[in-house]
């Protein structure tokens, strides 16, 4: 079984599509720049901020035991 830290056109197009993980690039920009302004403005930064993230899986993590 295999699994990447982030989806790509790699992951997705190579022999077996490899599963990964689909960030939602635009909502953890925007968490990343709520951060950096209250660390700027000295306010304490309001962690750990979960974004919205999707598991994809394909051919590169099949099950093997169908009741898994």
């Amino acid at each position: 079984m295999l699994a990447a830290a982030s989806d790509s056109e790699h992951t997705r197009h190579s022999r077996p599509a490899i599963s990964a993980v689909e960030l939602h690039a635009h909502a953890t920009m925007l968490a990343l720049l709520d951060l950096l302004q209250a660390r700027i403005a000295g306010e304490p930064s309001a962690g750990p901020v979960l974004t919205p993230a999707r598991y994809r899986v394909r051919a590169s993590s099949p099950r093997t035991d169908p009741n898994a």
